[in-house]
């Protein structure tokens, strides 16, 4: 009659842990998207001074 209880893995502990490929990831993404961003802030900062 014992029955096993169900687990719910959503309430589960991660016991995965990031990857060194996964920060190496976000530092190539970093270094494309940085050039953009900071391209958009200057065109900002112009239309600002400009009005």
């Amino acid at each position: 009659m014992n029955k096993s209880k169900k687990l719910n893995r959503d309430h589960a502990k991660k016991t995965q842990r990031p990857m060194l490929e996964d920060k190496i990831i976000a530092n190539q993404i970093e270094a494309l998207l940085k050039p953009a961003i900071t391209t958009g802030r200057t065109h900002l900062k112009l239309e600002v001074k400009s009005s």
